[in-house]
């Protein structure tokens, strides 16, 4: 008897799941979700050979890179990633930390001027309204308190 009851719990809270997502929306007040997640690594889970992939990847998807601006933006990328290391193992060694924030930044503005130096005009403004959007929509977790991996709502309200 005690198994028929948990049976039956079990499949009321699936047809309840089911139904609850698929509620119809009133026009024009559609929603769409992104997952802002904010992942902190240790110094021995960083590889710099795979962030460099990964963001030269991401940047070609976003900015429809030539092969040979992806491949100058995958070396500027590895060197970032290898500086932002090094920045990383100093930084556990230190106990006055006053001068990374500044190494941090000019590290990415390295970085950012040979972006710019690689990509045309029109891709680096692209490229510019991406992380002011992306920027936006940060901030817009941060508020909702939506930093480990929940969704939080964009587009019309």
């Amino acid at each position: 008897m005690a198994k028929k009851l948990l049976f039956l719990g079990v499949l009321l809270s699936l047809a309840t799941a089911a139904t609850a997502q698929t509620q119809p929306t009133a026009p024009g007040t559609e929603q769409s979700y992104i997952t802002v997640r904010r992942e902190r690594r240790g110094v021995n889970d960083i590889n710099p050979e795979q962030d460099a992939d990964r963001k030269a990847s991401q940047l070609t998807g976003q900015l429809a890179l030539s092969p040979e601006q992806t491949a100058r933006v995958r070396a500027a990328a590895l060197v970032e990633s290898q500086e932002r290391l090094a920045l990383l193992k100093k930084h556990n060694a230190l106990t006055n930390h006053d001068s990374l924030q500044g190494e941090s930044a000019a590290i990415g503005q390295k970085f950012e001027n040979e972006l710019k130096a690689t990509l045309t005009p029109e891709q680096y403004e692209r490229r510019l309204m991406i992380q002011e959007r992306f920027r936006k929509l940060r901030e817009q977790a941060e508020a909702a308190g939506k930093t480990d991996g929940q969704p939080v709502p964009v587009g019309r309200p």
